[in-house]
């Protein structure tokens, strides 16, 4: 599998093709200089140290719009786990993983390639993006908190005010606020006269509206791909 790019899509970025390239494959660690801290609390209130290099599970999603992370189920039923954290160093990159009997695998020199120049440009055109980056932000909270249907309405909106609230209160400016509310609000008109039921797919989408135009600026930045 080739890929020859870092994504600024979120923290951690994955390291893919451009838009054109489709693939859902299973993504880990780029280099150990992609640093994650992983802590889990277990159902008897210990703190346990996990290294992260075996135990989380990546998976791009939605075109790369978004990364799925999670822990591998037996590992969670063997520790009795409660609950995990993340803590994430500046410039996370996440690779491909290797497939026996690939032709044309990733080389040292493109990953290295990878991490030095490509990754730092993805966190500037990140970073240049605030209003655009903060509404998805707000947005993607929402998505993680909705059922995959049915949502309840006046749940998900209590829900919704929480969210705009605790992001005001961290900093959220009036244009990245109005960007997230007119994403609910589009999305709550649809779920409920539309495709009833379907507000998750929904916000999902309006997060990717947001993320695709960091997406072109990147690659035309970068001026390059596979």
């Amino acid at each position: 599998m080739r890929a020859t790019n870092a994504a600024p899509n979120s923290p951690p970025s994955a390291c893919r093709r451009s838009d054109s390239h489709r693939s859902q494959a299973p993504i880990t660690f780029l280099t150990e200089k992609s640093r994650i801290a992983l802590n889990a609390i277990n159902r008897h209130g210990k703190a346990i140290a996990l290294a992260p290099h075996g135990a989380l599970r990546f998976q791009s999603l939605r075109s790369h719009s978004a990364i799925r992370i999670s822990l591998a189920p037996e590992l969670v039923q063997r520790l009795d786990l409660k609950s995990v954290s993340l803590t994430l160093a500046a410039n996370i990159t996440l690779v491909p993983q290797a497939e026996p009997g690939d032709d044309n695998p990733i080389t040292t020199d493109e990953l290295a390639m990878v991490e030095a120049g490509l990754r730092p440009v993805g966190g500037l055109m990140v970073d240049r993006n605030s209003t655009g980056m903060a509404a998805a932000h707000v947005t993607n909270r929402l998505v993680n908190y909705l059922p995959k249907i049915d949502d309840n309405a006046d749940a998900t909106a209590n829900h919704w005010r929480g969210l705009m609230a605790q992001a005001r209160n961290d900093g959220l400016s009036p244009d990245a606020a109005h960007l997230a509310q007119n994403a609910f609000d589009l999305c709550r008109f649809y779920a409920d006269r539309s495709v009833q039921g379907d507000m998750r797919r929904c916000m999902q989408g309006q997060h990717d509206r947001l993320m695709k135009v960091l997406n072109s600026d990147y690659w035309k930045a970068v001026k390059t791909g596979s």
